[in-house]
């Protein structure tokens, strides 16, 4: 009876050792786990800081801010936007050459090209240039460019200054662009800007810089005629 109670004890014993033995192993596991989420979750976290830094959202929920799509440009894959998009050389020239198209249909007002032109104007230069340019984003490089050629055509007029045709670039001795530029140093720039439109400028807006507010429309309206 006693050898029985002393093997019962024995079993009972080497039962609960292996028992405490698997909860460690479970609890070593379990801590294990953790330590593997906590690591994974430091990486993510890395990875997140990282990737904001360098502008790339991973919410797929979160709200962008729109990119101004009325001067945004598109040739084969989208290209970033700004506030002022830059555009380049062949583009500007194409835009003049259709500009010149215009005044030459007589749809040019006092330097200004009619509204009702500019649509059909983008729709031939987006086709042309592959790009996906607005009516506003097209009227504010013309506006821009116009000023250019208004203060271009302003220095050349003065005394002593001429147009170099080849270079695209007013001429002048260095005393007198840094005589100007003592009056007005936002003009260095076109010391050797390049404006390979003045010629085509020349022929929209010099007429009404010379004439001031006596500028004629370049198409007048057609003689009303009383049929009765």
């Amino acid at each position: 009876m006693d050898s029985q109670i002393l093997v019962a004890l024995a079993l009972s014993f080497v039962g609960g050792l292996s028992t405490s033995a698997g909860f460690v192993d479970m609890k070593v596991a379990s801590v294990s786990d953790n330590e593997s989420s906590n690591a994974i979750y430091l990486r993510k976290t890395e990875m997140q800081k990282f990737l904001k830094g360098k502008g790339v959202g991973l919410a797929s929920g979160s709200k962008q801010r729109p990119d101004g799509d009325d001067i945004s440009i598109y040739s084969g894959l989208p290209k970033s936007t700004t506030r002022n998009p830059k555009w380049s050389e062949d583009h500007n020239a194409i835009l003049g050459e259709l500009l010149l198209e215009q005044h030459v249909n007589g749809n040019f007002c006092n330097e200004n090209m009619r509204k009702e032109q500019w649509t059909s104007l983008v729709v031939v230069l987006n086709r042309r240039l592959r790009t996906n340019y607005t009516d506003s984003s097209v009227m504010i490089r013309f506006k821009n460019m116009k000023a250019d050629f208004r203060t271009l055509y302003q220095l050349t007029n003065r005394s002593g200054w001429g147009w170099d045709e080849e270079l695209h670039i007013p001429v002048a001795t260095d005393e007198l662009w840094d005589e100007i530029q003592q009056v007005n140093p936002k003009v260095a720039r076109f010391r050797r800007h390049q404006f390979h439109q003045y010629e085509i400028f020349e022929k929209i807006c010099a007429e009404n810089i010379a004439v001031g507010s006596d500028a004629r429309c370049t198409k007048m309206p057609e003689p009303v005629v009383n049929v009765e």
